[in-house]
């Protein structure tokens, strides 16, 4: 059996998060207590297909396993939403959308994976404003302890890249600043208030 290298071992340990944290939020979804918006999740399968893509291009290794994974999960949580209905999409919902269908044209014929990563940052912060302000409106209904985890996940990830650079790089430090700044978000507006629709 070969030795493992450490990025190995941080990269197998972000597909053990990944299936942990999964099984928990999907769990939560048959359950009826975790009821994520289906165009959101949608969105997010295509952007994180899109980096999975763009990642391996620049040699990401190990880093990159995590978001192969993360990809076909999401593609079963769209699934699942689907029931939730489509209801209240907003312009932020639908710019994100058209900016992730611009991100797979940049890199489908372009092939230019820097500014497909570019355009990818900007859409990920848009796609976690809709998952803020979903918050801000119903705090309880997202799990604090998912996105924790996905911090430290996303954070076991840049530790797990083979080749660092903007390409491979950025998305990852995104995520792991995007996921720890909504869970200090969420762990605040439970405690400032309830929700405020039904």
């Amino acid at each position: 059996m070969p030795d493992l290298g450490m990025n190995e071992l941080f990269g197998f340990t972000t597909l053990a998060l990944t299936a942990w944290i999964y099984t928990s939020y999907i769990k939560g979804i048959l359950e009826g207590k975790t009821k994520p918006h289906p165009f959101s999740w949608i969105v997010w399968t295509i952007l994180i297909g899109i980096t999975v893509l763009v990642m391996i291009s620049d040699n990401a290794g190990p880093g990159v396993w995590a978001f192969i994974a993360v990809f076909f999960i999401n593609a079963l949580i769209s699934v699942l939403s689907i029931k939730n209905g489509f209801e209240n999409i907003t312009r932020i919902d639908v710019g994100v959308f058209v900016l992730a269908l611009v991100t797979l044209a940049i890199w489908l014929f372009l092939q230019n994976p820097l500014w497909a990563v570019l355009t990818l940052y900007v859409a990920h912060i848009l796609a976690f404003i809709q998952t803020f302000r979903k918050s801000w409106l119903n705090p309880k209904q997202e799990p604090v302890h998912v996105f924790f985890l996905n911090f430290v996940r996303h954070a076991l990830t840049v530790l797990a890249l083979s080749n660092y650079s903007i390409i491979t790089a950025l998305i990852p430090v995104l995520l792991v600043l995007c996921n720890i700044a909504l869970v200090l978000f969420l762990i605040w507006r439970r405690k400032d208030g309830k929700s405020l629709t039904h």
